[in-house]
């Protein structure tokens, strides 16, 4: 079988970090919905910018009544999705590159390679010498796919939080409900 050609590769990484940008703004998607339906507001009028930030105040507005189990389980899977922000951020931000030759070690041509962890290193050891040469790590688009998996789980793991998000009512919103009930009360009396 032959090799795909580099442009196939090249191709490949960009469908791959293009699933992953989806995976990503759907599950930030998840989360600023049920900040907003909790607090019965819109993303303007929050005026936050950041998934981290968006994150917290997930953590921030989930209601004291629930049990210390439930709170625990939504902190544990922020967590995880700050642990899986995190990796997309270093996998975006990388500089790649495709190997044309040999020229780096242990990576193999039509490879794709991080540019942040190209240089000189060690290529061999024997007990009396060491080699230098060309290394960098390579990017498997296996692991892109797998991170883009791993993101659309974790939207899906708020699954259960969007459907609370409908039955929460924050306080702010109770204050503003109960003055909508004694303006109705008021207005009843009146007639």
């Amino acid at each position: 079988m032959s090799e795909p050609s580099r442009s196939d590769v090249w191709e490949k990484l960009t469908v791959k970090v293009g699933e992953l940008a989806l995976a990503a703004g759907f599950l930030e998607m998840a989360i600023i919905a049920i900040v907003c339906r909790i607090l019965n507001k819109t993303e303007e009028e929050l005026k936050i910018s950041s998934n981290s930030a968006w994150c917290r105040k997930l953590l921030d507005v989930r209601p004291m009544t629930w049990s210390e189990d439930e709170r625990n389980q939504l902190e544990f899977r922020i967590r995880h999705i700050r642990h899986l922000y995190s990796r997309r951020n270093k996998l975006i931000h990388a500089g790649l590159a495709l190997v044309s030759d040999d020229s780096v070690h242990g990576v193999p041509p039509g490879s794709i390679i991080d540019l942040r962890t190209y240089g000189l290193g060690v290529t061999g050891r024997t007990p009396n010498s060491v080699t230098v040469g060309v290394v960098a790590k390579q990017v498997k688009l296996d692991e892109i796919s797998s991170l883009a998996r791993a993101l659309h789980d974790a939207r899906l793991s708020l699954v259960p939080y969007m459907d609370l998000a409908d039955q929460i009512k924050h306080p702010a919103d109770l204050s503003e409900l109960s003055r909508f009930v004694r303006e109705a009360e008021i207005g009843r009396k009146l007639f």
